[in-house]
């Protein structure tokens, strides 16, 4: 939501979430891509000419590492396979000039701090082991097996830093990762990483909630022939502007469906798009959120998207959207002090504070109790009102609050219910007071000077 202490963009606070229940490698609803087999390997020097990574998977859908919140300005990852190993390529973006932020020089040092490529295998996809291969944005490389870190001299990686992106590439061999060659159609565990300070973090493209070398929650890696899908710009900073393009020579079927979460929890379809992709020809795939006072509908939503071809599942992603509004409120009652708050914040990307008036009113059964207008606070772009309890009256309050921007007349409004916040029913009574101890908790016992708890004494002496 737009609760953020940071100025954003307004699109760019939609939160996307990957669903999170780990599958088996039969799961056919957990997050899988297949990537393509190529003839001839590309030049592992950390620069991702077009050529050599054409007709390669490109993943998109990064979220940020048990956050889940979809990352702004989404790092390119190329992915495909050879008889040689398993091959990777980076390009992630960086501010204009800037270059990403790597020190460590030594191998298996702590490049970890660093703008870091890691990729994460359970080669046999049986949730117990796993093998880590990194690289940061100096071409240092790191490694481990199972946790324990080791020196494999036996893969390649390569990383250019360059003044508003830095790409890597890697080839990682079979045998570095204690696997044979694989057949097609074999699934593996699998799961990118990419480090980086400017995006907010460490970036995740399997749905891992718990450690990134635990394989419980990786992706299943399939091992194709010909036949894959690229996605692409699913991105909070580029919304809506999301593409799918076919890789092969077959068609490729791709579902995008978008639903709302309804009040019980149950979705409410709004739109489904089936594309038949040509190869090599994008096609755009919207997300149609809809609207209410000229901005996305605030809410839950769903987005599913499943691509298949002649041989069955080639990508399978699947996203919670949580969705704010550009001006909140909260209202809170503090019963001690008889006195109402109301907090407004509004989204500076929207409201900027200097050139936004915020209004506050408060109806009551008799009509209007309140209204007060005032300017969000430079910093936070928030607004902060304070009422005594003397003011308000018992019974249903209707609580809005309004922000205009004065430049371009836009506005946004918000509204809150409240029954008697300063005088709910239970004041005054004994509702919810009880000698009584709620199970799982015991009673204390007291023995003379001594205080008895779970098999525990404590005594009190003078």
């Amino acid at each position: 939501m737009f609760f953020h202490r940071a100025p954003m963009s307004l699109l760019s606070t939609v939160l996307f979430f990957q669903l999170a229940q780990a599958g088996g490698s039969t799961d056919t609803a957990w997050p899988r891509v297949t990537i393509v087999k190529v003839a001839k390997l590309p030049i592992i020097d950390g620069c991702l000419g077009d050529p050599e990574w054409e007709g390669t998977t490109l993943l998109s859908g990064f979220t940020v590492q048990r956050s889940k919140q979809l990352a702004g300005h989404q790092p390119k990852v190329y992915v495909a396979w050879h008889n040689e190993g398993l091959l990777i390529g980076l390009d992630a973006p960086l501010p204009p000039g800037k270059k990403a932020q790597a020190s460590d020089t030594v191998w298996n040092g702590v490049a970890w701090q660093d703008d870091l490529l890691s990729v994460h295998l359970d080669p046999a996809h049986g949730h117990k082991k796993s093998c880590r291969f990194a690289v940061n944005a100096l071409g240092v490389k790191s490694d481990s097996m199972a946790g324990d870190k080791h020196q494999s001299s036996g893969w390649q990686a390569a990383a250019v830093n360059a003044p508003g992106h830095w790409s890597a590439e890697m080839l990682i061999p079979w045998k570095a990762m204690e696997a044979s060659l694989p057949v097609a159609g074999r699934v593996a565990g699998f799961n990118i990483a990419v480090n980086a300070g400017w995006l907010g973090g460490v970036l995740t493209w399997a749905p891992v909630m718990r450690g990134l070398q635990d394989p419980s929650d990786y992706a299943h890696l399939v091992f194709g022939t010909g036949d894959g899908v690229r996605l692409c710009w699913l991105d909070t900073f580029r919304f809506g502007e999301c593409r799918a393009q076919a890789v092969g020579k077959d068609k490729v079927d791709v579902s995008w469906t978008l639903s709302r979460t309804l009040a019980d929890g149950k979705p409410d379809e709004l739109s489904r798009e089936v594309h038949r992709l040509e190869p090599g020809k994008p096609a755009s795939l919207a997300m149609a959120i809809p609207h209410a006072q000229g901005f996305p509908l605030g809410g839950d939503y769903l987005l599913r998207c499943n691509a298949s071809g002649p041989d069955g599942p080639l990508l399978v992603q699947s996203w919670l959207l949580r969705v704010g509004q550009p001006v909140e409120l909260a209202v809170r009652a503090f019963i001690t002090k008889d006195l109402l708050r109301f907090d407004v914040r509004t989204d500076a990307s929207v409201f900027p504070a200097a050139d936004t008036d915020v209004a506050v009113s408060v109806d009551g059964p008799q009509g209007r109790v309140l209204e007060r207008k005032a300017a969000p606070d430079p910093k936070t772009g928030d607004v902060h009102i304070e009422v005594p309890g003397a003011q308000i009256p018992a019974g249903n309050l209707v609580v809005k609050a309004s922000a205009t921007r004065r430049g371009t007349g836009q506005t946004f409004s918000v509204e809150k219910r409240v029954d008697s916040p300063l005088r709910p029913p239970w004041l005054g009574t004994r509702e919810g007071l009880t000698h009584k101890v709620p199970s799982p908790w015991t009673r204390l016992t007291v023995k003379k000077d001594a205080v008895r708890c779970w098999g525990r004494s404590y005594r009190f002496t003078r």
